[in-house]
């Protein structure tokens, strides 16, 4: 599941990439050559044209995505 929100600071932002703590602390390891952000609070913003047969808005997180395809996502819409 997404953690963009409260999460992931080393890939938002350098100063919390670099660390001395261990891992067993539940820290990730540092990634060697960042050149991040990696994640930013810009949204990614897509315009798709609507047309009257089109039946369904599925609005939705990464998180959807990273899980099920379009295809998919409408077969579930449908079925609900």
């Amino acid at each position: 599941m997404p953690t963009r929100a409260i999460g992931d600071f080393r890939l938002k932002n350098r100063n919390f990439n670099f660390h001395q703590f261990d891992e067993g602390f539940g820290y990730r390891r540092p990634i060697p050559t960042y050149t991040g952000p990696y994640i930013t609070h810009k949204p990614d913003i897509q315009v798709f044209e609507l047309s009257a047969q089109d039946r369904y808005l599925v609005l939705a997180t990464d998180g959807l995505w990273d899980e099920m395809s379009r295809k998919k996502a409408a077969q579930f819409a449908t079925q609900a």
